[in-house]
């Protein structure tokens, strides 16, 4: 059995790299769209 504190330091070690990842397509999502559909 994990202990909590271990699996928790895991959870919050790869969680920023897979929102970073989230992010930087939105962001590359959001440019294209603006380049290619100003509003």
């Amino acid at each position: 059995m994990i202990p909590p504190n271990v699996h928790s330091s895991t959870h919050y070690s790869t969680a920023p790299s897979m929102v970073a990842l989230i992010a930087v397509t939105f962001v590359i999502d959001g440019n294209l769209v603006h380049v290619t559909c100003p509003t």
